[in-house]
């Protein structure tokens, strides 16, 4: 297994797995809203379900197409200071 830390844009990334933080709150970072727009708000629309609130450690793995990576893994990381 191979574990990489990138610091461009998350739709610019080739990987099997990306990890996207997801707060809380209700308003996705501008990374990631631009990221759920470009998957055709999978994000967003598992948050309306409810299916990923923003729990600490809470995760789903969406399957993506169209970008360098073949899923994405929303990770819940509730108001974002204890991680």
């Amino acid at each position: 297994m191979r574990l990489t830390i990138e610091t461009s844009y998350p739709w610019e990334i080739d990987a099997d797995v990306l990890a996207v933080p997801v707060p809380e709150d209700d308003e996705l970072p501008a990374y990631a809203a631009e990221l759920d727009r470009r998957m055709g708000g999978a994000i967003e629309s598992l948050r309306t379900l409810g299916a990923i609130k923003g729990g600490l450690w809470e995760a789903r793995l969406i399957p993506v197409e169209g970008m360098g990576v073949r899923f994405v893994i929303a990770v819940g990381v509730e108001d974002g200071r204890r991680i």
